[in-house]
């Protein structure tokens, strides 16, 4: 009796991530828009509502580190012979090579010395455990080693609102309750960390507000669905110039 063929499937998730982000950012903005300003009302919704902007914001990070870990596998399978690259058929076989290479063995600083100027950490592990920003700066080196004009500025505004977002993520994600002090008429945050004080301080600067959760000096109070918007907004922007710089196929993923 003769066996079955081997089915193999190949599953990226980048996709589901980006549309869970944009279904829970949607769901934040009907859940203000139907808050009158009532006391009543925003107690029914409010739980409801920090669900989904927090859930918008986890998957915005989720949809960059998924993308970027599938870009690079997709690289390591094509020097493995699969030869239906997909989003990397844009890409000289060369390049597609040196990903696949760095993401299996990592990166030899000493003979990489311009390419710490493009990180936001010097990290010794193999990629897969990099900061998700690295990543992406990772490929993109790679893909324009000389001369080194295609890496995203690690100072410019974009870069920071994602470094942000992922700060935000993480604050999240590791909550550590903490004391926060809050001064409308001098610094107006100051907590126990110096990181919750950095991040709060660039969120309010978004002039982000809950209208569910009003007032100043708490980290609920910054998240509305101007945030989540802003997260989703700014990941997407990230993603279409980090999709031309390289350049890749994404035309699997219908939002972008």
């Amino acid at each position: 009796m003769a066996l079955a063929p081997t089915v193999k499937i190949w599953q990226p998730f980048a996709p589901f991530h980006l549309h869970s982000a944009r279904v829970l950012c949607k769901k934040a903005i009907e859940i203000e828009d139907l808050h009158d300003g009532s006391k009543q009302i925003a107690e029914a919704l409010k739980d409801e509502h920090m669900a989904y902007v927090t859930g918008s914001i986890f998957a915005v990070v989720a949809f960059l580190e998924a993308l970027i870990n599938e870009t690079f596998l997709k690289a390591v399978g094509f020097t493995e012979g699969d030869l239906h690259n997909g989003v990397l058929q844009k890409l000289a076989p060369a390049v597609i090579t040196s990903m696949a290479h760095a993401w299996e063995f990592g990166t030899d600083w000493s003979s990489e010395p311009s390419f710490r100027q493009f990180l936001e950490y010097i990290r010794r592990n193999l990629p897969e455990r990099w900061f998700v920003l690295d990543k992406y700066q990772l490929a993109l080196y790679l893909a324009d080693k000389y001369p080194y004009s295609k890496p995203f500025d690690t100072k410019g505004q974009l870069w920071g609102d994602m470094t942000l977002i992922i700060d935000l993520r993480n604050y999240l994600t590791h909550h550590k309750p903490e004391w926060i002090a809050f001064s409308p008429e001098a610094e107006p945050y100051k907590a126990e960390k110096d990181q919750t004080t950095r991040l709060l301080r660039e969120l309010g600067k978004r002039n982000f507000a809950n209208q569910l959760y009003p007032g100043q000096g708490s980290i609920v109070n910054l998240l509305g669905s101007k945030c989540a918007s802003w997260a989703v907004s700014s990941s997407i922007t990230f993603v279409k110039e980090f999709k031309d710089k390289m350049p890749l196929d994404l035309s699997s993923i219908p939002e972008l």
